[in-house]
């Protein structure tokens, strides 16, 4: 069971981190099974690694391990680190090899994707024989092309194939290597059949055989897809039964033409899975494919970034103790209602001890004083972090009208109005944490307010510091400190979250929406967990958490670099490494941010606004189930799949769309007697734009995951173009077309 701590953290990472021997970080080495697989992994046999690097200052590390999807390096000193890792097969032969360079950070898991490049050199040969007895279909003029692609350099060739009845054979001389095949039946210049690419591996001195056959029934050609060409539009693919269809597209020259591969399933699926697609117009007598190669595998990406998860936190587990937790009090027999003063806080002087995990993951305490009060929240902060004449934006202090700021956008007005303010705002939509009823008992201290305490999370500040922990809510506080020791935990016993004083410092806009982040997850921990006995998926948790911050953005005044939408780039570039019920780890979890935070927009937008997420949250189902059943009370009769297959659909459109094609478009809604104002976006409006993959091009699908196809030539497409699409392996796999109208 997780109890999310649960963090937001920021997209933009552009700092510099000078050499600094004190500090050590974790170089985390991740080989994507998907990607090698389905492209060259089958044939590079890899027995073990060894990795040789070579630190800031010097240092030298050489380390030996057996292959496997994944392998830790800690300790490293933080700084620039050059690394050569090599391949070895089972015969201790060095066969592969890539260097990279990387910046180690302090207190961080940086993770590195390898893609090894083979160290072979010479010639072999490919021996390929193509058996389509079992098509069919008629053909009068028969041809098999033979189209190739190199991995590590993207040379692209052709090999010419001869007759025979129903078989074609072909050979051919080639640089050895590792090479995606791509095999197409046509009749007379007209594509037929396409076979899933073929990945085949090329060695000195020998031959590669490949055999491949095409399947009975296997073509439902003659089909049509009219657009109107004056709109945009969506067609969802039926193969009915067929191995692969042909598809007459009508009505397309005046816009751009798209597919997106959506993955309606909880379940990856390999790239060499996904189908494939050709398109050709009639009039072509050419087999030549217009729309080139790309490589199946996807580009490695490096990222060195800031640990942005406390897994302890989202890992906690407090087992038969939830009835408990109900019943425990440990605050003053009165509760101290919202609005009420508690006379023994003062401000400037009450100071209180705080818990927190330090650099190294021990519980120390933080003295603290509290430095402002309203109707609803308490907020304290370590002397040290405080300066009243602080009015530099990078030294680690905050002065008391940063601390104010916090303040009033989180109570709103005072005396507090229960319509104003992200506290109001927020629980509104998403219910109450524990004990914040009208006739609450104030939960585990006997208070309505809410603390929260500033302080340098995992004490990581560096003046240039861009990126991190912005802030955090751990269920460990809601429960007593004897209960929580037994789980090496610490508690404050007391309703509060945890924010970054220099981020505060640097970014306090930001810091602003992430108060409505926080005080989600406390309000989802008793909504689903104390009153429910129900455990959010993440990936469910964070949407919510993002989406509240949208729809308070416009109410208490967060500018557009301080909303949600800074993570739309983010999202756009990396949207297929993240699926929507998707929770990554290390430095990925930050795609798995943008990713819930678009689903969340996209849902709120299109499925009901404000009403929409409160009754997700007021019932006992959780992820897609509550997805699901919340859409179908307002209205809409969808299943999850359907409902993700709109959301693929939004990834083409914009909001000046009609009505029947789904965006991101501007919503108000009225909720309990306050209004919510989400605004309108476009994928497209943000750089970079969204991640585009050629229409040949296959790569691994992520859990309710999807890529988006299309080409340069896809664009004023005459009428007699003809779309030829391979059945995806994988029935989860679907297909969908679209137009859009430029």
């Amino acid at each position: 069971m997780i109890l999310n701590a649960l963090f937001i953290s920021l997209i933009i990472f552009s700092c510099d981190f000078s050499f600094n021997s004190t500090k050590k970080g974790t170089l985390s080495l991740r080989f994507d099974s998907d990607a090698q697989k389905s492209f060259w992994g089958p044939v590079l046999d890899i027995a073990s690694y060894k990795l040789e690097g070579i630190g800031p200052g010097g240092e030298n590390i050489s380390e030996s391990w057996e292959e496997s999807s994944s392998h830790d390096i800690p300790n490293l000193i933080v700084g620039i680190w050059n690394f050569s890792l090599y391949g070895i097969d089972s015969g201790n032969n060095t066969i592969a090899k890539t260097d990279f360079e990387i910046e180690i950070r302090p207190n961080a898991v940086v993770e590195k994707y390898i893609k090894m490049i083979p160290l072979e050199a010479g010639q072999g040969s490919l021996s390929i024989t193509v058996d389509f007895s079992a098509f069919n279909e008629s053909l009068t003029a028969p041809g098999v092309l033979i189209q190739y692609e190199k991995s590590d350099t993207g040379d692209t060739g052709s090999i010419e194939s001869s007759i025979s009845e129903k078989t074609a054979s072909a050979s051919a001389s080639m640089n050895v290597g590792y090479y995606l095949l791509y095999i197409k039946l046509a009749d007379g210049g007209s594509v037929k059949y396409v076979w899933n690419p073929q990945a085949i591996r090329i060695a000195a001195n020998k031959e590669t055989e490949v055999f491949l056959e095409c399947e009975s029934n296997s073509t439902g050609g003659g089909a049509e897809i009219v657009f109107d060409g004056n709109i945009n539009q969506a067609k969802y693919l039926d193969f009915e039964g067929k191995q692969s269809i042909r598809l007459s597209v009508k009505n397309v020259s005046s816009g751009q033409l798209f597919i997106n591969k959506a993955n309606v399933s909880s379940n990856a699926i390999t790239a060499s899975d996904t189908g494939g697609v050709l398109l050709s117009t009639e009039s072509e007598k050419s087999m030549q494919n217009k729309n080139g190669f790309s490589s199946t595998a996807d580009k490695a990406i490096s990222s060195a970034i800031l640990l942005s998860d406390n897994p302890r936190a989202q890992a906690f587990v407090p087992p038969s103790i939830r009835e408990e937790k109900k019943k425990a009090t440990l605050g003053p027999e009165e509760v101290i209602k919202i609005g009420e003063d508690d006379p023994t806080l003062i401000v400037g002087t009450s100071i209180a001890k705080f818990w927190v995990e330090d650099q190294y993951g021990a519980w120390i305490q933080e003295e603290s004083r509290l430095l402002a009060k309203a109707d609803t929240v308490y907020l304290w902060i370590p002397d040290k972090y405080f300066s009243s004449s602080s009015t530099a934006n990078n030294d680690n202090k905050v002065n008391q009208s940063q601390i104010n700021l916090l303040k009033e956008k989180f109570n709103g007005a005072s005396p507090y109005t229960g319509t104003e303010g992200i506290r109001a705002l927020v629980s509104n939509i998403f219910g109450m944490e524990d004990g914040g009823e009208l006739d609450g008992n104030g939960g585990i201290d006997a208070d309505q307010h809410i603390s929260i305490l500033l302080y340098d999370i995992d004490y990581d500040y560096e003046s240039s510091l861009t990126g991190g922990v912005l802030g955090y809510f751990w269920a460990k506080d809601e429960y007593s400190d004897e209960q929580m020791q037994a789980y090496g935990l610490r508690s404050n016993e007391r309703e509060m979250f945890y924010l970054d004083v220099h981020f505060l410092d640097l970014f306090p806009m930001i810091m602003v929406s992430c108060l409505s982040h926080e005080y989600q997850h406390m309000i989802h921990f008793n909504q689903k967990w104390l009153i429910r006995g129900v455990d959010s998926p993440v990936w469910f948790n964070e949407m919510c958490s993002m989406v509240a911050e949208d729809f308070i953005g416009n109410s208490v005044g967060i500018p557009e670099d301080g909303s949600p939408r800074t993570r739309i780039p983010m999202f756009n570039r990396f949207y297929h490494q993240s699926g929507v019920v998707d929770w990554l780890s290390g430095s990925d979890v930050l795609k798995s941010y943008a990713s819930s935070y678009a689903f969340g927009a996209f849902l709120a937008r299109n499925f009901g606004g404000a009403e929409l997420f409160n009754d997700m949250l007021i019932r006992s189902e959780v992820g897609t189930d509550a997805v699901t059943s919340s859409v179908k009370k307002l209205g809409t009769a969808d299943s999850f799949d359907d409902i993700f297959k709109k959301y693929a659909t939004a990834f083409v459109f914009d909001h000046s769309n009609p009505p029947d094609v789904f965006s991101f478009p501007e919503l108000s809604s009225m909720y309990n007697g306050i209004e919510y104002f989400l605004p309108a976006f476009s994928l497209w409006n943000y750089s970079p734009t969204p991640t585009l993959f050629s229409p040949s091009t296959q790569s691994a699908l992520r859990p309710y995951g999807n890529t988006l196809h299309t080409s340069s030539d896809w664009i004023d497409l005459p009428d007699d173009s003809v779309l030829t699409i391979q059945k995806p392996k994988n029935d989860n796999v679907n297909f969908i077309v679209m137009y859009k109208k430029r």
